[in-house]
């Protein structure tokens, strides 16, 4: 990277003089060069400027080789900026290139891309075709580090999948292969996607060993991309552990590399998560200014996924606020993209939200079916998180309808998943509800135990304005719990 100017300024002197001269040829093949040299330090602008220009001198001076190198060189730059159609496009030129010339690499490489798209589109099942078949053209070539690549592909698509132990292994495989043949690129994603693995398996601690690891690893390289997405990881470890200044401060600074890259889906993902923190800290205006820019990058990018996702965290923060018509409105929109790009757990995400609608509007029957459905889902999918959530607000319904023995039930299951994921935000919920149960049915010393706790927990994420709320219960539930031992045994 240090030699990268005096690099470029030979380049440039060579390109000057290969314009001056006429000779096409070589021009095109210099602006392939340096186009490679200005996408290794992310600055694709002047890449995509420089493969544009390259692809149409090879076409027009049929040099197939070099115009099917490019095409996939600037399909990779359009897929790296979300610019999808596009990049289906040149890495569908590129594959065709390399069948029609029996390049075995070259159709390799354009296979791998074609299939991050359909990964990014959530087009699983072609993703994995894709994937499948660049795997086959690695091994037969006996390219190692194309191998691993591919590798990484498929453990991709497992995850998406929820295939966890399938993903890990053929992750583990291509972290193995780069290791060994010391491509730290390589090595460096199935770090951070090992990470994800276990952070979709609510393993915190394992996750954030993997996720560190990959972080450390980017800066040793110097590749800011992989530095924000890992960064912005950990950050939702920290979310979930509701330490929410360490999350922010991880989200900012993963939003920082992003945008010095131009990298526009790490930039709507970090947008979002921002989003979601300040919900968190009940600071609405803040969490709806950054889910809108993070709206607003999803739709310009086409990126379904995000659109959906961001609709969904819209609504909920228009729920936080009370106003439950917006709430579900911005929910159902959501629930519809997930259902059309068949992305389960989004789907699951959004059943439990409109189910929370129905219960605060008081309609119990619609919001307990909506609620099944999404615990339902979270179970099929493995979704421990969600299934706490869906089971917590379940046993609210029934606290609502005065059935205590099931609230019981399902808020007792709900906290035991809390407590295993290390949830310490919805634990915190979640005993206040369970005190506030044992209070309503006469057992105020069982409900000391949950204030308690809770207060200890808003004591450690720093929620001032609830840690009055539960100092007054927990006095209450003390008070309740000593008359009730003075009181002679009926």
């Amino acid at each position: 990277m240090k030699d990268q100017p005096e690099t470029l300024e030979k380049l440039n002197e060579a390109l000057r003089v290969a314009c001056e001269s006429g000779d096409r040829g070589t021009e095109a093949a210099l602006l392939n060069e340096i186009g490679y040299v200005h996408l290794e330090s992310a600055n694709y602008a002047e890449a995509l400027g420089c493969f544009l220009k390259a692809v149409e001198i090879a076409r027009e001076g049929g040099t197939r080789t070099l115009e099917g190198d490019c095409c996939a060189a600037t399909g990779e730059i359009y897929r790296s900026i979300g610019d999808y159609s596009s990049a289906h496009e040149y890495l569908g030129r590129a594959l065709e290139i390399a069948s029609s010339l029996g390049d075995r690499e070259m159709e390799r490489d354009a296979l791998r891309g074609i299939g991050r798209i359909h990964l990014r589109s959530g087009e699983y099942d072609m993703a994995l075709e894709h994937f499948g078949r660049a795997l086959d053209i690695s091994l037969k070539i006996e390219d190692r580090d194309g191998e691993a690549r591919d590798l990484l592909g498929v453990g991709q698509v497992h995850l998406h999948e929820h295939r966890h132990s399938m993903a890990l292994d053929f992750l583990e495989r291509a972290l193995e292969i780069a290791e060994e043949t010391g491509e730290r690129s390589i090595e460096c994603i199935a770090l951070g996607d090992i990470g994800r693995v276990y952070l979709a398996r609510d393993d915190h601690n394992a996750a954030l060993e993997y996720l560190q690891r990959a972080h450390e690893l980017a800066e040793e390289i110097g590749d800011r991309q992989k530095a924000c997405s890992a960064m912005s990881a950990i950050g939702r470890i920290h979310l979930h552990r509701g330490n929410f200044s360490k999350a922010l401060e991880c989200e900012e600074h993963a939003l920082e590399f992003a945008a010095q890259t131009d990298h526009r889906p790490g930039e709507g993902a970090c947008c979002g998560t921002i989003g979601q923190i300040h919900l968190f800290l009940e600071d609405y205006e803040k969490a709806l200014e950054w889910l809108g820019r993070s709206l607003d990058i999803a739709v310009e990018l086409g990126d379904r996924t995000g659109e959906c996702l961001r609709r969904g965290t819209i609504g909920q923060v228009h729920r936080r606020r009370g106003d439950l018509k917006k709430a579900a409105n911005w929910l159902e929109a959501a629930l519809e993209i997930a259902v059309e790009i068949e992305n389960r757990e989004a789907e699951e995400s959004f059943c439990g939200a409109i189910g929370q609608v129905y219960e605060e509007q008081g309609e119990y029957d619609r919001a307990m079916k909506s609620l099944k459905r999404a615990l339902e889902i979270s179970t099929e999918i493995g979704d421990r998180g969600g299934e706490a959530s869906h089971c917590g607000a379940i046993g609210e319904i029934h606290f609502a309808r005065g059935n205590f023995d099931k609230a019981l039930e399902f808020l007792k299951r709900s906290l035991a998943i809390l407590v295993e994921i290390h949830d310490r935000a919805n634990e915190r919920v979640v005993r206040e509800n369970i005190g506030t149960l044992y209070m309503r049915t006469g057992r105020p010393c069982e409900a000391v135990l949950h204030f308690a706790e809770a207060v200890q927990i808003n004591r450690q994420l720093g929620l001032s304005e609830q840690l009055k709320s539960d100092l007054r219960r927990l006095e209450e539930a003390r008070k309740a719990c000593e008359q009730s031992k003075s009181q002679p045994p009926h």
